[in-house]
């Protein structure tokens, strides 16, 4: 295809999905070229539209833009992100967005997708809706498993308002939803019956959408195999006329008392989709009914908002976190909980909390994760903050091996010694000694170079600083062990005259005792005569 936003991106050959207004865009994965980001590329070849009359082609258009077009306008965490706009030409209509992997419907019929991760997608479903009702002041209008999107994280992302409506929608006059050209129409299943029959549009007819598509969800879920149990509206495709739509519409207290699911699933849908448009629920109401108040699923709400909630409850729950890790599924801990805790490590007040948490997540057996990969470029940012907390740079401290064994060392080297100079300059004595417990270890992970100009001098500081004796006393021997790694201008002029410094200030027997074998181990490489004088 010849339209100039290719250029930019690099693009698999084979779209990995379609999506939006009847399927009608390809969507395939890319990157761009001018750095790393993944993205998704819709891409619209007109000659699918040849088949329709002019007049057609064009109404079809003007919703197929529009879809593009109001990614733009509303700016929401859940509503699909924008990379670059649509940009047409004789040929094609193409704009790109940020990277997802699933449409609702595909993701809806995995065979590993749980209850949880169901009403997980639908209580962010509501959270958006409320966004549009109660900020944007828009009407969705058309919310359909196909422009409903679920990126690698699990977390949904909204698009497909090519239809949506401002509230109040038109002054004096009714909606008109049919046009000349049927297929320029939206898809009617999911619609609201004062939409079809009276032409009137308001907050509550997304709420009869939402329960229908609860419903879907659930069946599909249940059952992929049977297409036909999964709509209380059955109107297929290929017969999206309104003449269709009311005869579906006639069995549909049928179909909503047959219902077969669990009595709090079923009566959400029989809240949603009541007759009666104003015994519906708003979107404010419905965020508060029991059915949002499972306790997973309210530590998950807690968990998405810990930069809002109180420092004092994030202190409570994190603190008991760990030990109710084991009742959520895998996936949710690995794709949901473990993203949410990594972002809120960039928040000092939430590190000391989290931590431990993160650390309990990674060593979960089953979880599938890639330590360097997933994990460590938080805790780099966490390393690079000017003022770590005292507690938080203890715990990493404790973890030093483990981290070791998950990264190279390279990383080690670049990254750690950057936390182990912080923990030897802090002059908190326990901190302090965790770095000189593995100080051994750390010898063998870092160049010689980074220990002499870095390591080296910053014992020598505590040594002859602290008010410690266990720790000038465990530095004493470990100078024992690493004196080997200085060269003789260092032992001359700087471990010699650190030592006599501690004779002259310090004759305490196990002092004298430490001194004296770190004297017979330096004579082994150093005359007597430079040692006495």
């Amino acid at each position: 295809m010849g339209n100039p936003l290719l250029k930019n991106y690099n693009i698999e050959k084979v779209p990995f999905s379609q999506g939006g207004f009847k399927d009608l865009w390809d969507i395939y994965h890319g990157s761009r070229k001018d750095r790393q980001q993944d993205v998704c590329i819709f891409i619209h070849d007109k000659k699918n539209l040849d088949k329709f009359s002019k007049e057609e082609k064009e109404e079809i258009l003007i919703v197929l833009k529009k879809e593009a077009a109001s990614l733009t306008k509303f700016k929401h965490p859940l509503v699909l992100g924008i990379v670059d706009p649509l940009l047409e030409d004789k040929s094609s209509l193409i704009f790109v967005t940020e990277s997802f992997n699933f449409t609702l419907s595909k993701f809806a019929e995995s065979s590993d997708t749980s209850k949880l991760e169901l009403k997980l997608l639908i209580l962010e479903l509501c959270n958006v809706i409320s966004f549009m009702h109660n900020d944007a002041k828009v009407i969705l209008n058309s919310m359909v498993p196909e422009s409903i999107l679920i990126n690698s994280s699990g977390k949904l992302k909204l698009s497909g308002l090519g239809f949506s409506v401002p509230d109040p929608p038109f002054e004096g006059s009714k909606y008109k939803l049919e046009t000349a050209f049927p297929n320029a129409m939206p898809t009617l299943r999911f619609l609201a019956p004062e939409i079809i029959y009276d032409g009137k549009i308001n907050y509550s007819s997304d709420i009869f959408s939402l329960g229908v598509l609860i419903h879907y969800l659930f069946k599909l879920n249940a059952n992929p195999q049977n297409e036909n149990d999964r709509d209380l509206i059955a109107v297929n495709s290929g017969r999206n006329t309104i003449d269709v739509y009311k005869t579906a519409y006639e069995s549909f207290d049928f179909k909503i008392n047959k219902i077969n699911l669990d009595p709090e699933d079923k009566d959400i849908i029989i809240k949603t989709t009541a007759k009666n448009m104003d015994l519906r629920p708003s979107i404010n109401d419905l965020l508060e009914i029991n059915w949002f108040s499972d306790p997973k699923l309210k530590a998950f709400k807690f968990i998405e908002n810990l930069d809002q909630n109180e420092p004092a409850k994030n202190t409570e729950f994190l603190s008991k976190f760990s030990n109710i890790l084991n009742i959520f599924e895998q996936k949710i801990i690995e794709k949901r909980f473990l993203p949410s805790f990594l972002n809120a490590m960039k928040n000092e007040n939430l590190i000391v909390s989290i931590l431990p948490i993160v650390f309990n997540i990674c060593q979960i057996p089953s979880i599938k994760i890639e330590f360097e990969s997933d994990v460590w470029p938080s805790l780099k940012i966490v390393f690079s903050m000017k003022q770590i907390p005292a507690a938080a740079l203890y715990f990493i401290l404790s973890k030093i091996n483990y981290i070791a064994d998950k990264i190279s060392n390279n990383e080690f080297s670049s990254n750690m010694l950057n936390i182990i100079c912080k923990a030897m300059d802090c002059g908190v004595a326990k901190i302090q000694n965790v770095v000189l417990d593995n100080l051994a270890f750390i010898i063998k992970k870092i160049d010689s170079l980074a220990f002499k100009n870095q390591v080296f001098p910053r014992l020598v500081n505590i040594v002859l600083n602290t008010t410690s004796n266990n720790l000038k006393i465990t530095i004493l021997k470990s100078f024992t062990n690493v004196y080997s790694l200085l060269d003789q201008n260092i032992i001359n002029e700087s471990l010699l005259n650190t030592l006599e410094k501690i004779r002259k200030s310090d004759n305490t027997a196990e002092i004298c005792i430490c001194l004296m074998k770190i004297y017979e181990e330096i004579a082994k490489v150093v005359s007597v005569e430079v040692i006495i004088i």
